[in-house]
């Protein structure tokens, strides 16, 4: 009976990819934050009735860039997840690839 081989974990591996989750996902609350402050700015400002129009337009300039910013930010995390899921099947098709070449010899 053959049991199954167990990857060795590199601590530092580890380590390293604990700090780039810790680092995206401040800021991406960072961001967050940003955004919504500056929406509300932004739609508190153009609230006002007795705000000119030069800032009115500078505050839906705000509104379209928060907006920009959150769609730019969730693209960016849509792909990193899709790069991530692609890297996961290479790594299972070339795992089955060594599996079979084992069995073959």
């Amino acid at each position: 009976m053959r049991y199954r081989e167990r990857h060795r974990v590199d601590w530092d591996e580890e380590i390293l990819k604990t700090e780039r989750i810790r680092r995206r996902g401040f800021f991406i609350s960072l961001l967050g934050f940003v955004i919504a402050c500056v929406f509300i700015f932004a739609a508190k400002g153009m609230d006002d009735p007795g705000v000119d129009l030069i800032r009115k337009i500078i505050f839906a300039v705000c509104v379209v860039l928060s907006v920009l910013i959150l769609r730019i930010t969730l693209r960016r995390r849509e792909r990193m997840k899709r790069i991530r899921q692609e890297k996961e099947q290479e790594q299972i098709i070339e795992r089955i690839r060594q599996t079979v070449q084992k069995t073959e010899e």
